[in-house]
Order: C-alpha cells, then sequence, then structure tokens
C-alpha cells in the first residue's frame, strides 16, 4: 500500500535556523547604487570588489530582487574567501571567472565531510518523528474495494427493494464464480448488473485504508474480517446501502519507537539536515565580517 511521502522537514528542522518563516539576517552594511554603469563597484567584501554587471548576472539567473541578488553575491564572495583561506581556492580554476560559484562548491564539500547522521542533533531527530509518527506507529490497516448498491432518493419501499435485489444479484455472480475473482473482475460486478438493477445505483469503489473509528463501524468490521487478498464478505448493509467488500491489501499495525528507528530517520533527514546546518555556519561566517 502506498504510504503518504516522507515529510518535508523545513519547518521541522528549523531548531537550528531559527523558525520557519523568519526575517532573513541582513548581509553587512552594502547599500547598492539605485542605478550604475556596469563595471561600477557596487559592494566590497574583504576588499574584493562586486562589479555591477555581476549583479545583474546574478538577478538575471536568479530572478531575484536587486536586494536578494547582492546579499547572495556576498555570501557567495564570504565562503570562496574562507575556501581560499583553508587552501581550497589555490587551484587556478578557482581564481578565475568561476571563483565563487567553484570554491562555493568546494567548501560545501568539505564542510560536509565533517557531518554524518549520528552529528544531527538529537532534538532534530525527535522532532522528525513526531512529524512522521504514522511511519511508525499506526493500527493494522486494509485496503478493499467494494460493490455498492444504493437506492435513489428520496428512499422508497421500491427502492429499498430493488437495491437489496441488487446486491442478491451481485452476490449470486460471485458465488458462481467459486468466490474467486481478480481486482479487474471484480470491477466488472456493476457492467455486469447496471441494466438490470433500477431503479438501485450500483458501483464498484476502491477505498484506502478504512480504519475502525473512521468510516462506519459495521463496515469496517466487515473489512478486518477479511484475512487475505481476493477474500470477499458477504453482503453487508449500512445507511448507504448494501456492501460487498473484496479485500485488495491488509497491513498489520505498527508500533516502534523512536529508539528503535533512531538510525532510519537520521539517514532520511541528513540531507535536509546538512544544507540547514551549512547555511548557519555562513549566516555566522556573514556575521564575523
Amino acid at each position: 500500500m502506498a504510504r503518504p511521502p516522507y515529510g518535508a522537514f523545513v519547518c521541522g528542522l528549523a531548531l537550528l535556523a531559527t523558525t520557519c518563516g523568519s526575517p532573513r539576517e541582513e548581509a553587512a552594511p552594502m547599500a547598492p547604487q539605485t542605478s550604475t554603469p556596469s563595471g561600477a563597484v557596487v559592494a566590497r567584501v574583504d576588499g574584493r570588489p562586486i562589479f555591477a554587471h555581476d549583479l545583474q548576472a546574478q538577478m538575471a539567473l536568479s530572478r531575484q530582487s536587486k536586494r536578494e541578488a547582492l546579499h547572495a553575491l556576498i555570501r557567495l564572495e564570504l565562503l570562496a574567501a574562507e575556501a581560499t583561506r583553508r587552501g581550497l581556492g589555490a587551484a587556478p580554476e578557482v581564481l578565475e571567472q568561476g571563483r565563487r560559484q567553484l570554491a562555493t562548491t568546494l567548501i560545501k564539500e568539505a564542510f560536509g565531510k565533517t557531518l554524518s547522521p549520528a552529528s544531527i542533533p538529537a532534538k532534530l531527530v525527535a522532532r522528525a518523528y513526531e512529524q512522521n509518527k504514522p511511519h511508525y506507529k499506526r493500527p493494522a490497516l486494509v485496503r478493499v474495494k467494494h460493490l455498492l448498491c444504493s437506492p435513489t432518493r428520496p428512499k422508497t419501499t421500491a427502492k429499498l427493494a430493488a437495491a437489496k435485489r441488487c446486491i442478491e444479484a451481485a452476490h449470486a455472480l460471485i458465488e458462481k464464480a467459486g468466490r474467486r475473482l481478480t481486482p479487474a473482475q471484480f470491477d466488472q460486478l456493476d457492467d455486469q448488473l447496471r441494466p438490470t438493477v433500477a431503479p438501485a445505483v450500483v458501483r464498484v469503489e476502491t477505498l484506502r485504508t478504512p480504519k475502525r473509528g473512521y468510516t462506519v463501524a459495521r463496515f469496517a468490521d466487515a473489512a478486518f474480517t477479511l484475512k487475505k487478498p481476493g477474500d470477499i464478505g458477504k453482503p453487508i448493509e449500512t445507511t448507504y446501502g448494501w456492501h460487498i467488500i473484496y479485500l485488495l491489501e491488509r497491513q498489520p499495525a505498527l508500533d516502534r519507537s523512536l529508539a528503535e528507528v533512531d538510525g532510519e530517520v537520521r539517514k532520511k533527514i541528513f540531507p535536509e539536515a546538512s544544507r540547514i546546518l551549512f547555511d548557519r555556519w555562513a549566516k555566522q561566517l556573514e556575521r564575523r565580517h
């Protein structure tokens, strides 16, 4: 059975990078000019110039505002300077036109080597576990198809009787097949019955994970009595009409503690955690300058 995708942890990881939606930290106070020649210097970082044409190119590539683009260039220059300080930017190609981007890549790689899933803070792992609890703790689930024979509104004695005749006819077809139908064959039952069941309405539907307490009790009880895929239940009546249930899949209950899945959670959130840890470190670098 398809599970819901593992949650994105932008907010969950925010305990590493302040809070979700908080204002981004400003770079060092270097105000861009409103109109500058392409070769003009719009900012300097440790004495290195950022030119207007750099800013224009960044804005065109990223579709950022002028302020955002300048902030991004300042950060790139700071990271490039840090990479050079560590000896990562000594290669000639780093010092050419692509210096900032290449140096940033190099320093990210170097930073990444200092991290591992085991280094993720325990509080972050616990937050991720709680946000994705259904992956680890949940009741037993079933996925089923059901054939529904229902009376049209307003319900009358004649329409209720027609719905019952419809389900009896469906039951007879299933018994004739020896109660062995593929899902595709079960799907075809409504087409076989439709010409003869008016004024009742007949249809086959697939229901995802009906759970006790989340659907009609009588329907849920009947669904959970089926043991293996392909099992077909007896006709039951609910407020919606008459049903015959076909089991597609059954999943046992899960009860996995955080201690049991700690390593699994760490691996799943490691890429996002690494990105945010690097971003936090880069902001600290900005503040020092």
